[in-house]
């Protein structure tokens, strides 16, 4: 079934479909277009983002943290669209995550993150290394990017 497919690749744990928040804040990433890298890897994680919002249906986009009411009247998430936000616009350098946010929603974010030491970087922030397993465990990133971090040696 294509949705267990697409489930698959999106790493998610219960269920055929991620979060409505954490698509919606996906979605925005995409929107934001920061992602520089496009390859068949991100090609297809970006495809399932879109097949993910068209299951769910009705999906609005939302900003990196904001929290969310979904059609059903239940609450999502901040941290879960701040994952789906990072999981497509998010960047990985020697020094951490890099998650470059429109200047508006900068405030907000690190609200959202009071015990980590964050740093202002290149238009948003970067999470250190030495943060990254504590940041992931609060917030739901995935693909592409979560392998790369995988990759460097930073989880």
């Amino acid at each position: 079934m294509l949705c267990e497919d697409a489930s698959e690749r999106l790493n998610v744990i219960s269920g055929c479909i991620p979060q409505t928040g954490w698509v919606a804040g996906a979605i925005a990433g995409i929107r934001a277009g920061s992602r520089q890298e496009l390859d068949w890897e991100w090609d297809n994680f970006i495809g399932d983002v879109y097949e993910a919002a068209e299951e769910l249906g009705g999906i609005e986009v939302a900003e990196p943290g904001a929290c969310l009411v979904d059609s059903d009247g239940h609450a999502c998430s901040c941290y879960d669209t701040l994952g789906g936000y990072i999981s497509t616009a998010g960047g990985v350098c020697s020094e951490g995550l890099l998650v470059r946010l429109p200047s508006a929603r900068l405030e907000c974010v690190a609200g959202l993150l009071p015990g980590f030491m964050l740093a202002r970087a290149k238009g948003g922030l970067l999470i250190p290394r030495y943060e990254l397993t504590s940041f992931l465990n609060l917030v739901p990133v995935r693909g592409p990017i979560v392998d790369k971090l995988a990759e460097e040696g930073m989880m």
